[in-house]
């Protein structure tokens, strides 16, 4: 069981109470630069841990580490019939718990995607779902229940491959890169999230990073009219800093990943109705080279015929 250290930032006395606490199991991880100290007061749930790891991440032999995930088991008592709550805690904190197994697993991945997202130091983490259409990346940055796990599903359905549904993955030469995991969406009142492989709908994932071909600035809302309109360069890096993960903590970083992959890259902007009635609109946006004016007249079209309706 190794003995994780971490740098003066994180290591504080809180830190050192619960490292004393007896940990069983544990394993460093590392992907995209950042090293990860993952420790269990249970060697039972050490293989349900490793399986719900990115693809991006190797296990590796690490004691110096950038942040360290601790999960507690819970259960009942037998002795005294308490039920105590199953912890994850990120550093000193807790970040997640819950009587229900699942939903620690489901919080121990959810810290672990923010640390990634936030610590990489080789990549750039947009919160984005991502696809690949004619050898280009389609980008749509947004929060939570934006709904860009519909409209990612919807496209990788129309022959679209997939990238994320979760990050838009950067690097400095101005690519995209695959971040796998099932498609998440909410299917229920409560919000709680369903796993969707992507073999299950007969879509494909994409093997290597992709030049970003558009970003497209959109969510659900009810009736809403697709009308998309061009966003200058300048709208267009703000639409993806405000959702950039790591933007408060290296921002000339995630500024000059995000220009170098918006230099050949179309913007637009539109609110949109169901995932399934936009698609074909969106896959058709993206033109090659040769098309790009009559890309600017389709748009600007849009934009003129909603004017003259009063729009």
């Amino acid at each position: 069981m190794p003995r994780f250290s971490l740098s003066a930032k994180w290591h504080t006395p809180c830190y050192e109470k619960l490292s004393a606490l007896e940990w069983t199991s544990g394993f460093s991880i590392a992907s995209h630069g950042v090293r990860i100290g993952v420790r269990t007061s249970d060697p039972s749930i050490v293989p349900i841990l490793k399986d719900s790891l990115p693809a991006s991440c190797e296990l590796c032999e690490a004691e110096a580490v950038d942040t360290v995930l601790s999960v507690v088991l819970g259960g009942r008592d037998k002795k005294t019939r308490t039920r105590r709550y199953h912890l994850v805690y990120h550093n000193h904190s807790v970040f997640s718990r819950s009587h229900r197994l699942e939903e620690i697993i489901d919080g121990f991945k959810s810290c672990l995607a923010m640390n990634l997202a936030t610590l990489a130091r080789r990549r750039v983490f947009i919160h984005a779902g991502a696809v690949g259409w004619q050898g280009k990346a389609i980008v749509f940055p947004g929060k939570s229940y934006s709904g860009k796990s519909t409209l990612v599903l919807e496209l990788i359905k129309a022959g679209a491959s997939y990238l994320s549904d979760e990050f838009a993955v950067l690097d400095f030469k101005g690519r995209v890169h695959p971040y796998p995991k099932p498609i998440s969406l909410r299917k229920t009142a409560n919000g709680k999230q369903m796993d969707v492989s992507i073999s299950s709908i007969g879509g494909t994932t994409a093997d290597a990073p992709l030049t970003l071909g558009l970003v497209v600035d959109t969510q659900f809302q009810p009736n809403a009219l697709w009308l998309p309109r061009m966003l200058s360069p300048g709208e267009g890096l703000l639409s993806l800093l405000a959702n950039c993960a790591a933007a408060r903590y290296a921002p000339e970083r995630c500024l000059r990943a995000m220009e170098r992959a918006s230099q050949n890259a179309q913007f637009i902007a539109s609110p949109r109705e169901e995932a399934a009635s936009v698609v074909p609109e969106i896959l058709d946006l993206l033109r090659t080279e040769t098309e790009t004016d009559e890309f600017a007249g389709v748009v600007q079209g849009s934009a003129e015929s909603a004017h003259s309706l009063g729009l």
